[in-house]
């Protein structure tokens, strides 16, 4: 079960949470690895429907299946929830015929001039949330 995320305003008991847990918070060094981009028991991401919750003391992502799972192994209870949604861009009719003509391949490649284009850039908007996420030893998370 995913943790309930509320979007209400900080508190002072949240905030005592947070500094409460402030301690064990490791900043990383030029040499230290951030596991931000996947899972480390998973393959969730900050695209899956859950997001990803960086652990700020072991600086591993873990998905929102196992984050009781991390919080439990590690005792760290603060994590930067991310949670990236990709929405299409919205185009006008007219541009949409041109670039399906010019997009249409003519030669069997990919990425080169003629051939299939892979580039997504130009197509999507990522929305992007970034949330800290105090991990309580229950079920349940508080973040802002």
């Amino acid at each position: 079960r995913a943790p309930v995320l509320p979007t209400a305003p900080m508190d002072e008991s949240f905030l005592a949470s947070v500094r409460a847990a402030m301690p064990s918070v490791r900043k990383p060094g030029p040499h230290d690895v951030v596991y931000k981009d996947e899972c480390v028991f998973s393959f969730d991401t900050p695209f899956s429907r859950g997001g990803l919750y960086v652990n700020l003391s072991t600086l591993r992502g873990v998905g929102a299946d196992h984050l009781r799972l991390d919080r439990a192994r590690t005792g760290n209870a603060l994590y930067l929830h991310l949670k990236f949604v990709k929405r299409k861009k919205a185009t006008s009719d007219e541009s949409t015929e041109t670039t399906t003509k010019e997009q249409t391949p003519t030669r069997l490649a990919i990425g080169v001039d003629g051939g299939f284009d892979v580039d997504d850039n130009n197509k999507y908007d990522t929305e992007e949330t970034y949330a800290l996420v105090v991990c309580e030893s229950s079920d349940d998370a508080s973040s802002e």
